[in-house]
């Protein structure tokens, strides 16, 4: 639960300010993680339903704790985002990035490029399967469907 508002303080934070992408790409490469968007808007019940039931489960809140540096970001707030070429608000950010349903998720590698994008609601499971995916970089040889099987036959073996 620690985490969790640690997380919620930080995002809270970050929503109110600008975010500058290129640093925290570059902040995340010297600490061996990547960085995790989260895309979001108001009034959107699946973006609400994803935070409370896969964001907040302290399982995937530990994966995200250890691979990755969590930007929280709804498009409709106020600031600006930088990355790249791009500054510009929040909404045209994702405009930018070719998203226009939420939630999405964007995973950014330590060099400042978009690795891995999913568009809509996750369960928790599938969310995990998904860190576990980018965080293992997974994404280089193999498609999402295949190492999700690859998960589920190794469970099976236990």
């Amino acid at each position: 639960m620690k985490n969790f508002i640690l997380i919620v303080a930080l995002s809270i934070l970050v929503n109110a300010t600008n975010i500058n992408l290129d640093t925290l790409s570059a902040k995340a490469k010297k600490n061996n993680k990547g960085v995790l968007i989260f895309l979001h808007q108001p009034d959107c019940g699946f973006c609400d339903r994803m935070i409370s039931q896969s964001i907040q489960n302290s399982n995937v809140l530990s994966q995200i704790k250890k691979d990755f540096i969590f930007v929280n970001i709804d498009i409709a707030d106020k600031g600006e985002v930088k990355y790249k070429n791009f500054k510009g608000n929040k909404h045209d950010f994702a405009k930018k990035i070719d998203l226009d349903f939420y939630p999405s998720i964007i995973f950014i590698n330590g060099n400042g490029e978009i690795v891995y994008k999913e568009i809509g609601y996750r369960t928790k499971q599938k969310f995990l399967n998904t860190l576990q995916y980018v965080a293992t970089q997974s994404y280089k040889k193999i498609t999402l469907a295949t190492f999700t099987t690859k998960l589920d036959f190794n469970s099976d073996k236990d």
